[in-house]
């Protein structure tokens, strides 16, 4: 039986889970997000939220920061969580930077407890040589989400293999398929007792730096971590 957890054992896979929430994450509540300056200002700095559903309690929060010339890659940044009716600011937190897997990309991360439902602002700031070093973020923070929390097990979803399909062009739009990635339904992975990765990713439609190696990257993982974990 597997649960939605933090990633631990395998190393190599912290940094990609990043990069999977990021490229395929939920559309939904997607927060308005407000740079503290101007578009028009070459030199503000764009923040884009990753984690876009979050809920009352400790949770991950995950964004990118861009300016005209390109992603911010500073070690770190202070993260600020501000409730806004009310204007009560927690704790302020340091957000590591990610690298993800194949370019020169990446997203900060931190957790941050938020202890009541509402419009929050997140203030960041980060060393920007040359350009603003302060931006914000508003969010909505719900009183419960219907994403599996950590710690949860996993919804038993009978996803589509090569058993019960017979061809790969039926269920996967990529051209040079890895069919090791299609032979468990994630209904198995949760009734096996190793550790399990899960890739939401349309590869032929998943062309963007940030979404379309995330199949690659995984069918890496998996010849390297073969029969220690579950890949799907």
């Amino acid at each position: 039986m597997i649960r939605i957890s933090k990633p631990r054992l395998l190393p190599a896979l912290a940094g990609l889970a990043l990069a999977l929430v990021v490229a395929c994450g939920s559309s939904a509540a997607t927060p308005a997000l407000r740079p503290t300056a101007t578009p028009t200002d070459p030199d503000a700095i764009t923040p884009i939220l990753a984690t876009t559903v979050l809920e009352v309690g400790e949770q991950r929060v995950a964004f990118l920061l861009a300016t005209s010339k390109g992603i911010i890659t500073a070690p770190s940044a202070m993260v600020t969580p501000v409730y806004l009716d009310g204007e009560v600011s927690g704790q302020t937190l340091e957000a590591e930077f990610n690298a993800w897997p194949y370019g020169t990309r990446g997203a900060y991360s931190t957790h941050a407890n938020f202890d009541r439902a509402g419009r929050w602002r997140l203030d960041i700031a980060v060393d920007n040589p040359g350009g603003h070093d302060q931006t914000q973020i508003e969010v909505e923070v719900l009183e419960e989400s219907q994403v599996p929390a950590i710690g949860s097990i996993a919804p038993s979803s009978v996803t589509k293999t090569l058993a019960t399909h017979g061809s790969i062009e039926k269920i996967s739009t990529d051209y040079t398929p890895d069919l090791d990635l299609y032979q468990l339904t994630i209904k198995d992975a949760v009734a096996n007792p190793m550790a399990s990765v899960v890739v939401f990713a349309s590869p032929a439609f998943c062309t963007s730096p940030t979404c379309g190696p995330q199949v690659d990257a995984v069918s890496e993982l998996q010849n390297r971590y073969d029969g220690k974990a579950n890949f799907i």
